[in-house]
């Protein structure tokens, strides 16, 4: 098995409360899972974004919005800048297929 690392955060109580309720909302028992889950997400949005991709939410009426996060456009530039933009973010074991 891997080595494994602890990580100490500090939160405000409203930024814990979103973070329970994110918990709670993908039925999720620890929140290792949850930071599991958003690694899983950032990794995938992060490839897609070096790969030139843009990221979309379609509502139910077929009304299109861009995700806009600066991180993203950070990484996209510096992936391109560096040519790095073929180069993904591994994935780990249980992310195959993402």
């Amino acid at each position: 098995m891997a080595k494994q690392y602890k990580l100490q955060v500090e939160l405000s109580a409203t930024q814990l409360e979103s973070l329970e309720m994110l918990q709670e909302a993908g039925d999720l028992r620890t929140k290792k899972e949850l930071l599991d889950t958003a690694f899983t997400l950032l990794k995938w949005a992060v490839n897609k974004k070096k790969e030139g991709s843009s990221i979309i939410s379609i509502d139910p009426k077929g009304n299109m919005k861009e995700l806009e996060l600066p991180y993203l456009e950070n990484v996209k530039a510096k992936a391109l800048t560096l040519g790095l933009d073929r180069e993904p973010v591994p994935a780990l074991p249980h992310e195959v297929g993402v």
